[in-house]
């Protein structure tokens, strides 16, 4: 049987490791938690930060952002992380999607 736990991304404790290890990781991180609060939105992590695999300086950091606007959540995104001396972005990919409710 499998059971399904819904643990945020900071409960895990390789998370916990490697932000505790590698600051500038914990730095990029809590300046994206920022973003997410003064936009109301909401950020989750997964892949390999969450995973005894992550390799610092090669590893990307997969997140996801949930919001209600889709479009200026995005927008408002991609000014603030090309403006923001903690992001260091060795490639830019950002993709967004959005599912209407009704």
């Amino acid at each position: 049987m499998l059971t399904y736990y819904n643990m945020s991304y900071k409960e895990n404790k390789n998370y916990k490791k490697y932000c505790k290890k590698y600051k500038d990781v914990n730095k990029t991180i809590n300046t994206l938690e920022n973003f997410c609060k003064q936009h109301n939105c909401t950020m989750e992590i997964f892949g390999s930060l969450l995973r005894k695999d992550y390799y610092y300086g090669k590893s990307d950091i997969d997140m996801v952002l949930i919001t209600n606007n889709v479009d200026k959540t995005s927008s408002e995104f991609e000014y603030f992380i090309n403006r923001n001396p903690y992001i260091d972005l060795k490639a830019k990919k950002i993709v967004s999607y959005g599912a209407n409710k009704d």
